[in-house]
């Protein structure tokens, strides 16, 4: 048993020298389907009495997002030396391999899957043999070499939308929360409708996304002047035709510093994430200019007072039965 050379497949120049741009965390992940060996024979030739061969090809999936390599026939010990990149950002994600027989006239057969890990650490070229199996476990389904790589690439960064990007007035006491939806990951491929609840508002962010990546770029302000507030989560639903289901974006961490919070989030049963980014920031615009009158100097200081000036200015999460009414109780 000894190493031969000649054996190992050389992977593609795309693969190795794709740069790795060092300035911020992994975003992309390389994959080069190299080859199978052992593959079931799911073809028949006309000569002989059973199946002897096949038309493999592969299909890989990350978080919803696919991929085909080319279909090699007549051949149960392929060479696709082919490299495919999925836009990533999970270490817990799985890639999910399938191979099959491609026929013209029929449906496609199966011929066995394998789930594949991400690498453990960045700059890590992961080169393995995995075992095919499917449901009969007595079948041997052969094994497929796959490599795989971590990669940085600005061009895959989903920029932040402006509004969330200036907080000027940063010595004035914050007012207001700008709240974004950005993307989904692994989303079922249905359209699906986006909402959002935070305390008393709510809003509509997105009426029928769809695919498995979908970009929303939803954009909402809260008033939110009291850091108490920011315990209350935001709650987000996403409604299909099937069913409705739910996440929440935590708010708690706008409390320690002004910057802005970007997250992905898992939505409730299931593998679907949903990237949301948020900042607690000062707005002029949501101060409520007390009235002149309130603010004039009075004409008689000496004198004792004899009379309460009061100014009603706003509410907030008012219960919004319109037969209910709103009592301000004067001070005793």
């Amino acid at each position: 048993w000894r190493h031969n050379p000649q054996r190992v497949i050389p992977l593609p120049n795309e693969f190795i020298e794709k740069k790795d741009d060092t300035s911020g965390p992994e975003n992309l992940l390389l994959c080069t389907l190299i080859r199978a060996t052992a593959l079931m024979a799911c073809d028949t030739h006309v000569l002989a009495n059973k199946a002897s061969t096949s038309d493999p090809f592969v299909t890989l999936e990350l978080l919803g997002e696919k991929r085909k390599s080319l279909t090699i026939n007549a051949d149960l010990n392929p060479i696709w030396s082919q490299s495919f990149t999925f836009p990533c950002e999970f270490s817990d994600a799985k890639l999910k391999l399938t191979v099959q027989d491609y026929d013209r006239l029929s449906e496609n057969d199966f011929m066995g899957r394998c789930h594949v890990a991400m690498p453990n650490r960045r700059g890590d070229i992961v080169r393995k043999w995995y075992d095919l199996y499917g449901e009969d476990e007595n079948v041997s389904y052969g094994r497929i070499e796959i490599a795989a790589r971590w990669i940085h690439d600005p061009a895959a960064i989903i920029q932040l939308p402006k509004e969330l990007l200036t907080d000027d007035l940063i010595d004035k006491d914050p007012n207001e929360v700008i709240f974004a939806i950005l993307r989904g990951s692994a989303f079922e491929d249905k359209k699906t409708k986006v909402r959002a609840q935070y305390q008393s508002w709510k809003f509509v962010c997105a009426t029928a996304v769809k695919g498995p990546s979908p970009q929303i770029f939803s954009i909402h302000t809260l008033p939110v002047e009291d850091a108490k507030d920011l315990l209350d989560p935001i709650i987000l639903k996403f409604q299909d035709n099937a069913q409705e289901k739910s996440a929440k974006f935590d708010l708690t961490a706008l409390k320690e510093e002004r910057r802005i919070w970007r997250r992905w989030i898992f939505i409730e049963n299931s593998q679907a994430r949903i990237e949301c980014a948020a900042r607690w920031i000062h707005n002029p615009k949501n101060i409520i200019p007390l009235p002149e009158h309130m603010l004039n100097e009075e004409l008689y200081p000496k004198r004792e007072a004899n009379a309460l000036a009061i100014v009603l200015l706003r509410g907030r999460n008012l219960m919004q039965n319109k037969d209910d009414e709103v009592v301000v109780e004067p001070p005793n």
